[in-house]
């Protein structure tokens, strides 16, 4: 069965390797152009992790950004700079250690693990629970996107801590995703964001049936092959349910075991019916 994963692909793709091994013929395909703004960045990096009570780095592109910012802040001199090894960040699975991992981060400039969730909203309990690194807690430090959802940032304000949110990416629909989506099968389309599912919504309706959920939007059945429809998580499948799809698979971790996971899932209480 095919698996349309609308992601940008990797070498050696965690996702293609675990669909492939379970049976599925996945394809990856881009439908977001990211654009990296580490200028903003850079200068708060290069005057030390002190004043920082933690980093929230939610993405793998604001941990992209992370690592051109110091490329830039290497070059500004300070007599006051402190390590950021001593300040935690929180992320939601693993993928910014990985990108820290695969830029070789020198540890004066990594900030520490500091704990992890399935998405960016579990992590506000965590943050909140943490003992306090500087006398009644410092600012946090939040890298945003131009659509980031502000789940954690609510929770967060709402218990009284005190933000510094700097956009560090900003992103557009991919303008290769109508020739990159191609023909369409029957099968899976997994979607890992809301902004990735605003742009590629409009493409594969014309292409397929999709499963619209007619008690929330009117809309016509549609010709070609039936796709059903995944999400990486929580806050992905509650924008499709919001634009009157039938989500029939959500992943409980972000990664590919837990989107695989709740495919087969999904596929095995369909051959019961």
């Amino acid at each position: 069965m095919d698996v349309l994963l609308f992601r940008t692909p990797s070498e050696s793709d965690p996702y293609d390797a675990a669909f492939k091994t379970a049976g599925y013929r996945p394809r990856s395909v881009q439908a977001l152009d990211d654009v990296l703004l580490p200028e903003g960045l850079a200068p708060i990096l290069a005057a030390g992790g002190g004043r920082w009570e933690a980093a929230l780095i939610t993405s793998r592109r604001a941990a992209e950004a992370w690592c051109l910012a110091v490329e830039d802040a290497q070059r500004y001199p300070s007599n006051t700079f402190e390590s950021w090894s001593s300040v935690p960040f929180y992320a939601p699975g693993g993928a910014v250690a990985s990108v820290f991992d695969s830029h070789s981060l020198d540890s004066t400039w990594r900030p520490t693990e500091g704990g992890t969730a399935v998405n960016a909203a579990g992590l506000a309990p965590i943050i909140l629970n943490a003992e306090p690194r500087l006398e009644g807690h410092g600012p946090y430090l939040v890298l945003t996107g131009d659509k980031t959802l502000p789940l954690l940032s609510d929770a967060l304000t709402g218990a009284g801590r005190r933000l510094t949110r700097v956009q560090v990416y900003e992103t557009a629909c991919a303008a290769s995703l109508p020739s990159s989506l191609g023909e369409v099968s029957e099968g899976w389309a997994a979607f890992f964001s809301p902004s990735s599912a605003a742009c590629v919504l409009p493409v594969l309706e014309g292409k397929c049936q999709l499963p619209w959920d007619l008690s929330v939007v009117a809309k016509p059945r549609g010709t070609g092959p039936r796709i059903k429809i995944a999400a990486i998580g929580r806050t992905t499948e509650g924008y499709l349910r919001e634009q009157g799809l039938r989500v029939e698979a959500v992943a409980e971790t972000p990664d590919p075991e837990g989107l695989l996971k709740a495919i087969q899932a999904a596929d095995a209480r369909q051959r019961q019916l």
